[in-house]
C-alpha cells in the first residue's frame, strides 16, 4: 500500500516522504494519536518505503519486499527477516523482547537496505524494557529504525519521547470517512451516518452493525424530543453506568461520544432546514419527516444552544473524569432551555 492509499493525515505523509526523498528520515519516530487513524498501517508503509526497490519515497506495493511486509502487517507475523514488529507478551513487552531488538538492530540488513522495528503498543513497554532501548534510540546505526506507536506521549517515559521525532496524528475527517465508506460499498445514506458515528475512527466505522447504529440513533432522537419540550425522559444515555478501571472510563468515553455525535448530526440538520436548505444535503435524509417537524417547534436559538452545548461535551469527554456527570448536566441544560 503507498502513503496516497492511507485515508487522512495528508500532513504527516508529506513529512515521511520528504524525509525519505532528502535521505533525512528520524532512525527514532514516535507516533501518537487516537485509534482508527492507521498509524500502524503508516509505520508498514514506512518500513516499505525504506525497502522498496521500485520507488525512492514511496511503496510501490508490488516487489518482492513491499509484499513481505504488508503480508507482516496484515498477519501479524514475520515475513520479511529485517522487518519486526514486538508483539505484547502478557501484560507488557518485555525486557527480553528488547534486548533481543537490540542485537538484530547492530547487525546489517539480510536482504533490504534497512532493519525496522514496529512497537505497535509502545505504551506497554514495562519501565525496564523502556530504559534498556534507549541506547538505539540514541546511538542507532545508519540501517536501523525504530518505530513506535502509541496514543500520545504522556503514556510513555520522557526519556524515550526526546530521543524521538514525535508525529501526531489527528482524527480522520467525517467527509473522508464517508468517502471511504462509500467506496467500500456502503450506500450513500449509511455512509453518511456512519461517517458522524465514526468520531474520525474510520477503522472502527468500518465495522459498525448497522442495526445497532439505528438503535442508537432511535435512541438520540429522544434529546430532540427533549428540547422540543416534549414530556417524558429521553433515553439515549441510558445503560451507560459507571465502569471500573481506565479501560472501563475510556468505553464509556467511546459510547457517550457515538451517541452526542449523532445528536450533533441532528442539530446541524435542523439549522439546515431552518436555512431552507436542500433536503438532499441532510446527514440524516431518512429522518427528513421528524426533522421537518421539529424545526418547525424549535426556533433557531435554541437549536444553536443545544450544539454549543453537546460541541462542548465533545471536548470535555477526553480529559473529563467523569463523563457521565458530564452528559447528564447537558441533558439537564435541555431541559432547562424549555423553560427559558
Amino acid at each position: 500500500m503507498a502513503f496516497k492509499d492511507i485515508p487522512g493525515n495528508p500532513g504527516i505523509k508529506k513529512i515521511l516522504q520528504n524525509a525519505l526523498r532528502n535521505g533525512r528520515l528520524p532512525h527514532a519516530l514516535l507516533f501518537c494519536g487516537p485509534d482508527g487513524v492507521y498509524k500502524r498501517r503508516t509505520a508498514f508503509t514506512l518500513a516499505q518505503a525504506l525497502n522498496c526497490r521500485n520507488a525512492a519515497d514511496d511503496a510501490c506495493g508490488e516487489c518482492e519486499s513491499c509484499r513481505a511486509i504488508r503480508r507482516s502487517e496484515e498477519t501479524g507475523e514475520t515475513w520479511h527477516p529485517d522487518i519486526q514488529e514486538l508483539s505484547v507478551e502478557t501484560q507488557a513487552i518485555k525486557i527480553e523482547q528488547v534486548r533481543a531488538l537490540k542485537e538484530a538492530a547492530y547487525l546489517r540488513p539480510m536482504t533490504a537496505r534497512a532493519r525496522v522495528f514496529i512497537l505497535s503498543e509502545a505504551e506497554r513497554l514495562s519501565d525496564e524494557a523502556a530504559n534498556s532501548l534507549l541506547k538505539v534510540l540514541e546511538e542507532p546505526p545508519g540501517f536501523s529504525y525504530v518505530l513506535l506507536i502509541a496514543p500520545s506521549p504522556d503514556v510513555l517515559l520522557p526519556t524515550i519521547v526526546s530521543r524521538c521525532r514525535v508525529l501526531t496524528f489527528l482524527p480522520i475527517t467525517r467527509e473522508e470517512v464517508e468517502k471511504q465508506l462509500r467506496g467500500d460499498g456502503q450506500p450513500d445514506e449509511r455512509a453518511r451516518a456512519l461517517s458522524f458515528v465514526a468520531g474520525g475512527n474510520l477503522e472502527r466505522a468500518a465495522v459498525f452493525d448497522w442495526d445497532e447504529v439505528q438503535e442508537l440513533r432511535e435512541r438520540t432522537w429522544g434529546l430532540v424530543r427533549v428540547l422540543a419540550g416534549e414530556p417524558g425522559v429521553a433515553a439515549a444515555f441510558e445503560g451507560l453506568e459507571a465502569r471500573g478501571g481506565e479501560s472501563g472510563r475510556e468505553a464509556v468515553r467511546d459510547e457517550l461520544r457515538e451517541r452526542v455525535e449523532v445528536f450533533v448530526s441532528f442539530c446541524r440538520d435542523l439549522l439546515l432546514l431552518h436555512e431552507g436548505g436542500e433536503a438532499s444535503l441532510l446527514f440524516n435524509p431518512d429522518y427528513e419527516a421528524r426533522l421537518r417537524e421539529a424545526a418547525e417547534v424549535l426556533d433557531r436559538r435554541r437549536i444553536l444552544e443545544a450544539l454549543r452545548g453537546a460541541e462542548g461535551v465533545l471536548a470535555g469527554l477526553p480529559r473529563n473524569l467523569n463523563p457521565t456527570l458530564l452528559v447528564s448536566a447537558f441533558v439537564a441544560s435541555l431541559w432547562s432551555s424549555n423553560d427559558a
